[in-house]
């Protein structure tokens, strides 16, 4: 009896250590079971948050294809051509790569002013407003929302505006021994409208005006009095604000059709022969120069007379031959200052009617005259302003007194850009400036509008389906930022014309993929190097 009393003690405590042993296990594989989850997890989100990284770089790169194609539509163009303005067959909806599980595209618009759109597939070019740095301050104050006496302002020269911001590109601080340049702080460019307007007390409400998303369309928000912001006035109209009508960028090369430096008519040792002027014109240019005389602007030549010393020195009474036929050709050939590059010009071709009417000489009625006018002409007849006055627009006195301040060439332009991917709806909006008068042609700035939402609505982004040429490209191999999923359904399927359509097409190396325009703190300037993401 005590032997089994003893096993049966001894039995009931091994069951009690097994039964702990297993408890312990249990718990074992609860807390292993927990930990694996949560690896898996953790794993599944790197995935997901490398996935998210990818798409959006590669949106990055769809806008960047985009601006591309800007920048070879608006080299390709010439003076009095206007294409670039609205080319939906090349820049809306425009599909850039397939990579198996997203369709990418790029679309570029600016704001239109037209009542059936509320924008144009195109660009904006900065020689449609008026240049801070150079014009009068009572030019400015003709403009809506700067009515106010601004005769007191400073200087309007590009030094006064360094004054105010600097240059907007900040140098970079020389390396110490063995170190590198490390890049400095990104900022918006200075010495720009932004600045020019805080100088004198105006700030973002001015600039912008009503696009408090500058989406470049009207939104309901935009048009519905104090009930949300921003305030507006329910007009049923986008007001943009100045950011329409006022730029610090725009200049053109002095040069002819040709690309070769226009010949100043004031330089005593340049020959007057082999310049196609009418026999009369090259006899009144000389006698200018033997009585010292000098021209303002070749549009002084227009139906010009005076009493100029012949080869003899006595005064006799002279005509200059330059009439409305021979005044194009002159404006394109022939020049009045030895300078390389002419700042702030307003092309009469593209300027709204309220930068027109800034002009010395204009007010509204003209001014509307001149847009209505110009929809009817053509390129040929465009490419110079002369037809201000072969059309009756301007007299011959009016005409002299506005040519020294007015173009039909366009340099610098303005657009919006994004890259999305179809259907994961990933997307970056960018706003950028590019300059092809420069040599070669660059991206002046890249501003990332991507927090304020995907700025069209997907009717607009519909095509018949005549897609203009594919651009390739390949994603970065850096990180980057995503925007916000938008699309609820992708487009339908598209067949694009080959890469080789329209010569617009861009293939960057696959093995180092955008080495020649962008970096790690964004686009590339070929000039000044790394243009930050505003």
């Amino acid at each position: 009896m005590r032997f089994g009393v003893h096993r049966h003690r001894r039995s009931r405590g091994l069951g009690r250590r097994r039964g702990f042993v297993l408890l312990t296990v249990l718990i074992v594989i609860m807390l292993s079971s927990m930990v694996a989850v949560s690896l898996l997890y953790a794993t599944k989100a790197e995935t997901t948050a490398q996935a998210a990284g990818v798409r959006g770089e590669q949106a990055w790169a769809a806008a960047m294809s985009g601006v591309r194609r800007a920048l070879a539509l608006a080299q390709g163009s010439m003076p009095g051509d206007s294409t670039w303005m609205d080319n939906a067959a090349s820049l809306r909806h425009q599909e850039v790569v397939d990579d198996g599980s997203d369709r990418w595209y790029f679309s570029i618009w600016s704001r239109s002013d037209s009542e059936v759109s509320p924008v144009r597939f195109g660009l904006s070019d900065e020689a449609s407003r008026l240049n801070v740095g150079v014009v009068p301050a009572d030019w400015l104050g003709r403009l809506p929302g700067l009515e106010t006496n601004l005769t007191e302002m400073p200087t309007n020269t590009v030094e006064a505006l360094d004054e105010i911001a600097g240059d907007g590109f900040p140098e970079d601080p020389p390396p110490g021994a063995g170190e590198t340049n490390t890049p400095p702080p990104m900022r918006a460019p200075a010495g720009t409208v932004a600045a020019f307007l805080a100088g004198r007390g105006l700030g973002v409400a001015a600039l912008f005006g009503e696009d408090a998303n500058r989406n470049l369309r009207l939104d309901p928000n935009e048009d519905d009095g104090d009930t949300r912001q921003p305030a507006d006035n329910q007009d049923g109209r986008l007001d943009a604000g100045l950011q329409e009508y006022l730029t610090s960028l725009s200049y053109e090369p002095n040069v002819d059709p040709e690309g070769n430096l226009r010949v100043n008519l004031n330089d005593a040792e340049t020959p007057l022969e082999g310049l196609g002027l009418p026999s009369a014109t090259v006899a009144y240019v000389e006698a200018l120069r033997r009585g010292g005389q000098s021209l303002n602007h070749v549009a002084d030549l227009l139906e010009a007379e005076a009493s100029l010393p012949n080869e003899q020195g006595a005064p006799v009474p002279m005509r200059s031959g330059i009439g409305g036929a021979e005044l194009p050709g002159l404006l394109e050939r022939c020049t009045a200052t030895d300078a390389t590059n002419l700042t702030g010009l307003v092309n009469v071709g593209t300027a709204p009617v309220a930068v027109l009417r800034c002009l010395p000489g204009f007010d509204e009625s003209l001014a509307e005259s001149l847009a209505s006018t110009r929809v009817a002409l053509g390129p040929e007849e465009l490419r110079t302003p002369a037809w201000l006055f072969t059309r009756g627009l301007l007299t011959a006195e009016q005409f002299r007194a506005v040519a020294p301040y007015v173009t039909s060439s366009s340099y610098q332009f303005r657009f919006h850009c994004a890259g999305y991917g179809l259907p994961s709806g990933r997307y970056r909006v960018v706003e950028v400036v590019i300059d092809v008068a420069a040599v070669p042609a660059r991206v002046v700035s890249v501003r990332d509008l991507t927090a304020l939402g995907f700025p069209l609505p997907l009717d607009l982004l519909e095509t018949d389906g005549n897609v203009g040429g594919t651009v390739r490209v390949a994603p970065r191999e850096a990180p980057g930022g995503s925007g916000r999923a938008c699309f609820a359904a992708a487009f339908p399927s598209r067949n694009p014309l080959p890469d080789e359509q329209d010569g617009l097409a861009w293939r960057p190396s696959l093995s180092q993929p955008y080495a020649d325009v962008t970096s790690a703190r964004g686009w590339v300037d070929a000039d000044r190097g790394p243009v930050p993401r505003l």
